[in-house]
């Protein structure tokens, strides 16, 4: 696998000045199928591309009543783009279906199968998540995401070549109580080890053995950096770093650079759930026995993004020449800002709704 990446590399270097969206809008960069998923849970890890132009025009969000899933699946295969590692498939959810990229190679949209080791310091637990780096067919190199790798800085290689059964779409491992701690337990460490913190601005070294060389350095930004000690020899302490994204970093510090929690345990600010895209729409109307054609507007062209299944309510929002641009009752799918969703002009003979029923 090695071998074959580096031969990869070798081959695309005199294309390097070629940028990324050239690679998605070229469609003879693009291998055959690596790697194949069907009908996999989306859990809303990354932007929806239109296909063939590398332009953000959605999120499919994780959306559940109760136990019951509302949200989008995918079929979908990788594919590489030059440099890029691309998902190119179909995300069909309640009311609608849409044909769309992702680029797996910028944004950690898979998570791990099984629990892995990672590198001397690092344990990737089941349904961490991970961004795919490279792939070859059944293959693929992959990375922890970019915020499991600020905790901790190792002074050795944390890619991982996987074959694509070891990589998930939707594993979903929640560990009761405080996560952090669940993520000990599942790792074998004991969930009540005392809690101990990197101070914030600091950098610790660590190493893989009692007294062995140093491996790396767990590092705090301008919070204290969590950490529970699950083992102690003389001045040092193993030291366990569990991370949101389900990387666990493990090594020996000197145990008189570590600080006794000083309050509660430091949180990064969670992100705001998105506006409803239901919101603030009048006037819905719904096309009862006829599936239609959903485009989206792209730098002056009208380009075909999916299908809207019979049924489902939409409003209408303007005339745009042959089409109208609307808001549709799907609630799973929000767009990017700016983008135009389009029906064909034929939906004003559609019957309007007395009550609107989301999907």
């Amino acid at each position: 696998m090695r071998r074959g990446l580096l031969l990869v590399c070798a081959l695309t270097s005199c294309a390097a000045n070629t940028t990324r969206e050239e690679w998605l809008t070229n469609p003879a960069a693009r291998s055959e199928g690596l790697c194949w998923w069907r009908n996999a849970r989306w859990e809303d890890r990354a932007t929806l591309l239109v296909r063939g132009t590398g332009e953000p025009f959605a999120r499919a969000r994780e959306r559940w009543a109760g136990d019951t899933w509302r949200g989008a699946s995918t079929t979908a295969v990788l594919r590489r783009a030059g440099p890029l590692v691309v998902l190119q498939g179909e995300w069909t959810g309640p009311g609608l279906t849409l044909n769309a990229d992702v680029d797996v190679s910028a944004q950690a949209v898979f998570r791990a199968y099984q629990p892995l080791r990672l590198g001397q310091a690092g344990l990737l637990s089941k349904g961490a998540h991970v961004r795919v780096h490279d792939a070859l067919t059944g293959r693929a190199l992959v990375v922890p995401e970019e915020d499991a790798l600020r905790p901790f800085r190792p002074d050795d290689s944390v890619a991982l070549d996987l074959g694509c059964d070891l990589l998930s779409l939707s594993v979903t491992v929640e560990p009761p109580g405080d996560p952090a701690r669940g993520l000990l337990a599942l790792a074998g460490f004991s969930a009540t080890a005392p809690e101990r913190w990197v101070p914030e601005n600091f950098s610790l070294p660590a190493s893989a053995q009692f007294g062995g060389a140093t491996i790396g350095s767990f590092k705090a930004d301008e919070r204290p950096l969590r950490g529970f000690v699950v083992e102690e020899r003389g001045d040092e302490a193993r030291l366990v770093v569990p991370t949101a994204s389900g990387v666990l970093w493990v090594g020996w510090v000197a145990a008189e650079g570590l600080q006794v929690p000083q309050g509660p345990a430091p949180q990064p600010v969670p992100p705001k759930d998105p506006p409803s895209p239901l919101s603030g729409a009048t006037d819905w109307r719904a096309c009862n026995d006829t599936e239609l054609q959903v485009s989206i507007e792209s730098h002056g062209r009208v380009i075909e993004v999916g299908q809207l299944k019979p049924g489902v309510a939409f409003s209408v929002l303007s005339r745009r020449g042959d089409y109208r641009e609307v808001n549709l009752g799907v609630e799973w799918l929000d767009l990017e800002p700016d983008v135009r969703l389009l029906l064909p002009a034929s939906v004003n003979d559609c019957p309007r709704q007395k009550q609107l029923g989301a999907w």
